[in-house]
């Protein structure tokens, strides 16, 4: 926290505060003794929530003494440190208008300038609460808090030869059990670039007396710029050793022997987002032209309405041609957006055609519009 600094400031700050007029005209002793109280809770300090007592002091200095602009500025300086960056830039501007002729004048301007790029900083990262899905369409939720990100797959990520196991001196064929791992980055931003862990909690035995795998926490980085987060870390590779336990009085049963990490795997991910909460209230998945398939139209929804069924093959979304786009992720990007907007879709739909479809067919190619509903709540 530069504790020593900081005090250094507040102690000249105090000392302009007993020599400015305006104290004069204040209770002068009572705000003296809360802007050493403040000074006190600074020195004191261990945390944040620790330093957050100084703000209160500071805060009862300035109701005390509205004009006395040290007090104005060591409260601005107390609330930076524990990220009220709003509040900052008020107190701040106080003292200015209070010292408009202070020789740190400029300087106090310049923090202000600082602040205003960090917190519109946080406000970018802020966004990014939501629905996010990887380029083959792995959904993953976020959640946003300061500059600070969790980033939770919601369905567990396999890692094809991410664990050596055997069994009664038998391999068990890769992807089994124990390459399926579900995983939490727990990252903070420092500008376009996220620094952290990801993590994976303990995958347990899948049958009794079998192995499980420790929960795994390693360094992970990131980039992040116009909706697409990039993430890279790493897993452990392990070894498990099972085998039987004989018994003359019962039939075999699986013991685990040993379990032993035997290096690392490369992880790397794409996320876009956030997805829009508005859908067609339709299920789609990979289509064999570079579209999406329609697996299942909600009843009653939008997309039923408009002509959609399942086994349609949506090739494009507002104009752009989805096997341009390079995977799942984007083209869901696409068909997302905001409840209540229109979003016009291309189809493929064999040979088959009705008339009674509210569409307009073009041999096996229909032109849908649709009205984007709220899925949130469906999540």
């Amino acid at each position: 926290m530069h504790r020593a600094y900081f005090s250094l400031l507040l102690t000249i700050s105090l000392v302009a505060a007993l020599t400015a007029p305006a104290l004069a005209q204040s209770n002068t002793e009572d705000a003296h003794t809360y802007m050493v109280r403040g000074m006190a809770a600074v020195e004191m300090a261990k945390s944040n929530d620790e330093l957050a007592a100084a703000v209160k002091e500071f805060k009862k200095a300035t109701e005390i003494a509205p004009t006395l602009a040290p007090a104005w500025y060591n409260l601005g300086l107390a609330q930076s440190k524990i990220g009220q960056l709003k509040d900052a830039i008020a107190s701040y501007r106080k003292y200015l208008a209070m010292a408009p002729k202070a020789t740190d004048s400029q300087k106090v301007k310049d923090e202000i300038i600082k602040l205003e790029y960090r917190l519109e900083q946080i406000e970018q990262i802020n966004a990014f609460s939501g629905e996010w899905v990887s380029a083959d369409g792995i959904s993953a939720s976020i959640v946003a808090d300061g500059n600070k990100l969790t980033i939770t797959m919601n369905t567990t990520v396999t890692f094809a030869g991410g664990t050596e196991a055997w069994i009664y001196d038998d391999p068990i064929p890769s992807p089994n059990v124990y390459d399926s791992k579900s995983l939490t980055f727990h990252l903070e931003s420092r500008g376009s670039k996220l620094l952290g862990t990801l993590e994976s909690p303990e995958i347990p035995p899948f049958t009794t007396g079998a192995c499980s795998l420790p929960p795994e926490k390693n360094q992970a980085e990131g980039t992040w710029e116009n909706g697409r987060i990039v993430l890279k870390s790493n897993v452990m590779k392990f070894k498990v050793i099972m085998n039987s336990n004989d018994s003359l009085f019962a039939g075999p049963k699986v013991r685990c022997d040993g379990i032993a990490a035997i290096g690392t795997m490369p992880f790397a991910l794409a996320l876009f987002g956030p997805l829009g909460t508005g859908g067609i209230g339709a299920v789609v998945s990979s289509g064999a032209s570079g579209g999406l398939m329609v697996t299942e139209v909600i009843a009653g929804a939008s997309a039923e309405q408009a002509g959609l069924r399942k086994g349609d093959e949506i090739i494009a979304v507002d104009g752009t041609e989805l096997s341009l786009l390079k995977g799942d992720g984007e083209k869901l990007m696409k068909l997302r957006g905001q409840p209540g907007s229109m979003v016009q879709l291309v189809v493929n739909r064999g040979q088959e055609k009705t008339d009674s479809s509210p569409a307009t067919e073009r041999g096996n190619t229909l032109t849908l519009s649709v009205a984007r509903v709220d899925i949130s709540a469906r999540k």
